[in-house]
């Protein structure tokens, strides 16, 4: 049913009735969650205040009761319907009823507006932004102007947001609409400063002006809106700069406001207030409430007291924003804040609900700040915000952890089943803590990890660890996943859709590469937390303009030759922005595909057959086109796969699936028979030479061999004369027999390692068999200096005691100067009785002259010996 605003004298006379029924309850207060809506289906409305426990049930007067998404110990969310809203602001009268049947009213403006780009939306539930429908958390600094090559320098820091103090005269118009260009090419954003345009000069707060000085700067103040509304840089407008404190009244101000929000309603409004107890008045009057504590030399913990203040005065109404210091040895500041000093005050602020930080000020390279170390701070603290993002905005809200002291803060931000901890360390002392976790969500989990240090701590209900001084720590409690699927079981791209990741903002397992270089024009690349095609973070690639370009190559990958791969990744570009693409290639396979990125997530995938001699695939990203391009979920992945299972006998089953489902499994056992269709498990129990194959639309793809290594000495026992290396000890004594081969990567685990010296070892098969071949499967990497045995000898035993010759089979060329490859020495004779089977490996020892590391101890890599 369509939601109607309450024009009827009956209905509004009921509506009155309603409040005054309720004034006993008067602590409830409800507000919608964003500053105004386009293109949502549904309003967010939040229910808050000390008594908000009460409510039973809210309900929009001439329209449905609304749902609950969310029931937080702070607020609860309703969904209200607003499809049929037309544009406006709509003042929508609730009924909400309390326990024990009690009425009350309450009314709540939802302003509904058509979409455009650049929207840049209050969210009065986290007290952050949404700039074109992501979350948005502005991290910058104010810079003065002009700013030069500020901007270039800073966006690869991860800043996204600055502020210039700057004339609003004709005359500089052009250099404003310059740097705004550069801020937009580079996807920094700008609270843009219009305070010159509102009320007297600063610091004249005796100054009165005359009413044709009003009208001038009206008029201006009305230009610069109009001239900048539409610009893509634009986040907000910085009207005003400590008016308390410059005698600047709030109906001043609100009516600068008005005509702000007149010409341009998409963009939220700031206001900094250097007293935040004096801001309530001017609460009609801003979107953003600023606050700006400069305590250095003193106390860091004052940073505190200034967002107390704006959260009692704005809590659930506006975004609300810190400015913390980054200046000083001048004016009333005897110095500035160290590293620390800033790092505790920042987190400070966002443990008392900060949504944004735009340092005061930077002037480059070390003017403001002069360290270089309270900088980088700053830089640091930029990327690990960008990294949090996903629980600041998470709309199951903060909860505060008791930590039974005043200077050692910590709360707590639950998403889903993560819950992110921050610790604070307020004061110059370093400390051991322990907090209890008891009511904090996701605090049953065993280990607690620290994202930004790569490391664990036990965790189960309580958190225990040690502190520095000015110290910040952050952990994460994560339940376990669910069973991976058959494509993260076996994908081969490192970082787990870009989930995994050592440093904030940097993608694992990659090399960064650029044409611009020396010279740098801003074009950049983060791990990004304001969209994802799952999970929290996608790579986001940005290029300044059309010829930039740089390219980000993916460490290479071991694949088995011969086996075919299905390739597949997500991309998207932003909804506001024409065209964005990359360029894919697998060097390789001589490969390369250009692909466009859709506004909503686009799957691409490819298969990629592996030919004779390849054992690794890499992936390289190549930037392509002015803008933002997002990749997501990237998977390399053998297609079919074959999951084997090994059971004493010995017995295989085999398992074949694919990732293509359209496609048709087909297999054989021997390569003079016919494919097969595949439709259950299959079942070996001797070596199999096994082949694996798709079809897809009526079209064999490429085959795979997949060698079932079973044999009479599968799971028996091994006694090594030789030790293998602790380096390379695969699974220990059963690595040969295990039925398994290894990959072309000595480093999977499924090796044995043996280092400047011959080998030798003997299987016991457990009873007598006959036996007439014997072979052992080796590995050849010249790069790696792991080389090919010389001889293979095999010597037989009924009781263990006494051998005799089985046979040998000589290498004498040594290894070949080629990519990885396997080499398999077979030894066959006329059939044997033997219990006991000895192989003798004739290592080469020293790499061999024309060898790289020639004349260095040479390695021998065995994974599977074989008995038939």
């Amino acid at each position: 049913m369509p939601i109607r605003p309450l024009f009827l004298a009956i209905l509004l006379a009921t509506f009155a009735q309603i409040i005054t029924l309720g004034l006993s309850a008067q602590d409830i207060q409800l507000n919608s969650r964003y500053s105004y809506y386009t293109s949502e289906a549904d309003a967010v409305l939040i229910l808050y205040g000390e008594d908000f426990h009460s409510v039973q049930k809210i309900t929009a007067i001439g329209g449905p009761g609304l749902s609950i998404i969310q029931d937080n110990p702070d607020n609860r969310l309703f969904y209200l319907d607003i499809r049929q809203l037309k544009e406006g602001k709509h003042n929508i009268d609730c009924q909400i009823q309390l326990v024990g049947g009690q009425v009350i009213g309450r009314q709540v403006e939802v302003v509904k507006l058509s979409p455009r780009p650049n929207e840049v939306k209050v969210d009065r539930l986290t007290g952050g932004l949404l700039v074109d429908g992501l979350p948005f958390y502005p991290f910058g600094f104010y810079a003065s102007f002009s700013m030069g090559n500020l901007p270039v320098e800073e966006v690869y820091n991860a800043m996204n947001l600055v502020g210039v103090y700057q004339p609003n005269d004709e005359e500089s118009l052009e250099a404003r609409k310059a740097y705004m260009d550069q801020c937009a090419a580079l996807g920094i954003k700008v609270n843009y400063a219009i305070n010159g345009l509102v009320g007297a000069p600063h610091d004249r707060w005796d100054y009165v002006m005359t009413a044709e000085e009003g009208q001038q700067q009206e008029a201006r103040l009305r230009r610069e809106v109009e001239t900048f509304r539409d610009h893509p840089a634009l986040l907000s407008w910085y009207m005003n700069d400590e008016p308390v404190g410059q005698g600047r009244a709030p109906e001043l101000l609100e009516k600068a406001y008005r005509t702000i929000q007149e010409l341009d309603p998409y963009h939220p409004v700031s206001v900094v207030f250097v007293v935040p107890d004096k801001a309530a008045p001017f609460r009609g009057a801003l979107d953003i409430a600023m606050t700006d504590p400069y305590p250095i030399p003193g106390d860091v913990n004052n940073v505190r007291g200034h967002l107390q203040a704006l959260e009692r005065n704005f809590c659930y109404q506006k975004a609300i924003w810190m400015v913390p210091q980054a200046f000083g040895g001048g004016e009333y500041w005897q110095r500035e804040p160290t590293a620390a000093e800033i790092r505790v005050m920042t987190y400070l602020g966002i443990y008392e609900g900060a949504m944004g930080m735009q340092y005061f000020i930077r002037r480059g390279p070390n003017l403001f700040p002069k360290s270089r170390l309270a900088w980088n701070e700053c830089t640091r603290i930029a990327h690990e915000v960008g990294m949090l993002l996903p629980y600041f905005f998470s709309k199951e809200g903060r909860r505060n952890i008791s930590t039974q002291n005043d200077k050692l803060l910590a709360a707590a931000w639950p998403l889903g089943d993560t819950t992110l901890i921050i610790v604070i360390n307020s004061e110059n002392q370093p400390k051991p803590f322990s907090l209890s976790l008891d009511g904090i969500p996701n605090a049953e989990v065993t280990a607690a990890r620290l994202p930004f240090e790569n490391r664990q701590v036990a965790a189960d209900n309580r958190l225990e660890d040690m502190i520095d001084a000015y110290g910040v720590r952050m952990y994460l409690l994560e339940k376990p996943k669910p069973e991976h699927s058959l494509l993260e079981r076996h994908n081969l791209f490192p970082g787990a859709g870009f989930e995994h990741w050592a440093s904030p903002g940097v993608p694992q397992g990659c090399s960064a590469n650029s044409s611009q270089r020396p010279s740098y024009d801003g074009s950049h690349y983060f791990l990004d937390a304001r969209t994802a095609h799952s999970g929290h973070y996608a790579l986001r690639l940005h290029n300044v303009t059309d010829t930039s370009h740089f390219s980000l190559a993916f460490s290479k990958m071991p694949v088995n030759k011969g086996q075919a791969y299905q390739c597949a990744l997500w991309l998207r570009r932003p909804e506001n922005q024409a065209r964005g693409a990359i360029e894919l290639e697998v060097p390789e396979l001589n490969w390369k595909k250009t692909l466009e990125a859709g506004a909503a997530w686009t799957l691409y995938e490819f298969h990629l057959p592996v030919g004779k001699e390849g054992n690794t695939l890499s992936l390289i990203i190549h930037s392509r086109g002015k803008g933002t391009v997002w990749v997501d979920d990237i998977s390399l992945a053998p297609d079919p796969i074959v999951e084997v299972q090994l059971e004493k006998g010995p017995q295989a089953i085999v398992a074949i699936q694919t990732l293509s489902p359209a496609a048709e499994i087909l297999y054989r056992t021997r390569p003079d028979a016919d494919f097969q269709p595949y439709d259950k498990p299959l079942v070996f129990r001797d070596f199999t030479a096994l082949e694996v194959a798709l079809q897809k639309e009526g079209q064999q793809l490429s085959a795979m061999q997949l060698p079932i290594p079973l044999s009479l000495a599968t799971f028996k026992d091994c006694t090594f004369r030789t030790p293998y290396s602790p380096k390379y000890q695969g699974i220990g004594d059963q690595t040969l027999l295990n039925g398994r081969y290894g990959s072309l990567d000595f480093r999977d685990g499924q090796w044995l390692g043996f280092n400047g010296k011959d080998i030798e070892f003997t299987v016991d098969l457990g009873e007598i068999q006959n036996v007439s071949e014997v072979v052992a499967h080796f590995l050849v990497s010249i790069r790696d200096g792991i080389h090919a045995p010389l001889q293979l000898a095999v010597e037989v035993s009924t009781d263990g005691k006494t051998f005799q010759s089985f046979g040998k089979a000589d290498n004498p060329l040594g290894s070949e100067q080629r990519p990885d490859y396997y080499l398999e020495l077979p030894v066959k004779a006329e059939p044997q009785m033997a219990r006991y089977v000895r192989f003798k490996i004739k290592s080469p020892r020293t790499i061999p002259e024309g060898f790289l590391f020639s004349g260095t101890d040479a390695w021998v890599f065995i994974d599977e010996v074989l008995v038939r």
